[in-house]
């Protein structure tokens, strides 16, 4: 008991630190510039090997760009953000503030999926080590540290040609 109380009370401080670092990313709207510029910089004190230190001037001017856009009140406003970010190719000019969106989205989910880890994570390499070669294991780990090359990447060629190699029974 002592241990799992332990643990709850340490996970809800983790969460509020979390919460007070990240809050301002959803009030976009209603800080004025000096309130995000100094958010903007308690999170690059915690982030500062992850974020560069143009992110208060880039968050500022991500901001205004917001209030132009008006978001759906039924999904998260932070995935809302990161798809506006996507969807119209802002990446090269917002790529602080993608970070910080990304950092944010998956901090919850690696935490929340790391309860049962333990257990999981036994049967997975007990799987993995069963079903999976080292070469394809490293050609996963290639693809994942790729992964902008290969969104960015017509996939339709490679596959055809995989096809029409497989189809005739030759080596690659």
């Amino acid at each position: 008991f002592k241990v799992e109380s332990y643990l709850l009370i340490t996970r809800i401080a983790a969460y509020d630190r979390l919460q007070r670092r990240f809050s301002f990313v959803a009030r976009f709207k209603t800080m004025t510039n000096s309130e995000i510029q100094e958010s903007a910089k308690t999170l690059l004190r915690h982030y500062s090997n992850d974020l560069e230190e143009s992110l208060p001037e880039k968050m500022i001017h991500f901001s205004a760009l917001l209030k132009q856009h008006n978001f759906n009140r039924e999904c998260s406003i932070e995935i809302q953000m990161f798809k506006f970010i996507n969807e119209n190719k802002l990446m090269s000019a917002f790529p602080n503030v993608s970070v910080v969106l990304r950092i944010y989205l998956c901090l919850m989910i690696s935490n929340c999926s790391g309860d049962h880890s333990f257990s999981v994570l036994k049967r997975v390499k007990n799987h993995l080590r069963s079903s999976m070669s080292q070469q394809r294991l490293n050609s996963l780990a290639l693809h994942c540290i790729e992964n902008e090359i290969l969104t960015n990447e017509d996939t339709g060629d490679v596959i055809k040609s995989l096809a029409f190699s497989k189809s005739r029974k030759h080596d690659i």
